[in-house]
């Protein structure tokens, strides 16, 4: 459809879970909440046992690839478009960090408030992109009750 259009790893990643378990004498862990193998060996050889799988099972079931292709596409152009409404509202005094729907209809979507980007990021993985939304608020919500 689009040539131009260029997609980004998060474009591909979202919605994307997936386990591998690798058992090792001496594992090393990096990051801080050591979720990353850090045993280059051990990484290397499973991203190429991973990458071979990947290919083999697109190649083996194209009309599941093609889902996902036109699935990838289709969080591009959404990225696209959030960023030129972000782009329109940048002069505005407010922000809004709400991520989009891809269904055209107001009818049974779903608005999630979280507090901060960091938890708006996970709730926006988690979310089904054609009903549910996420607003990530910032600073920390005052408590109704008290006030």
């Amino acid at each position: 459809d689009n040539p131009n259009l260029e997609i980004e790893m998060n474009d591909v990643l979202v919605g994307l879970t997936s386990l591998v378990s690798v058992r090792i004498k001496d594992p090393e862990f990096a990051g801080q909440t050591k979720d990353r193998l850090a045993n280059r060996e051990v990484r290397e050889k499973t991203k190429k046992l991973t990458q071979e799988l990947v290919s083999g099972f697109f190649q083996d079931n194209a009309a599941t690839a093609k889902i996902i292709k036109e699935k990838i596409i289709d969080n591009a152009k959404l990225r696209l478009h959030l960023k030129e409404e972000q782009d329109i509202f940048q002069g505005e005094k407010k922000n809004l960090d709400l991520v989009k729907v891809l269904s055209g209809s107001e009818e049974n979507e779903e608005i999630f408030f979280v507090e901060g980007k960091s938890a708006g990021g996970s709730a926006e993985e988690g979310r089904d992109v054609r009903t549910q939304t996420v607003l990530a608020l910032q600073g920390k919500p005052p408590n109704a009750l008290k006030l």
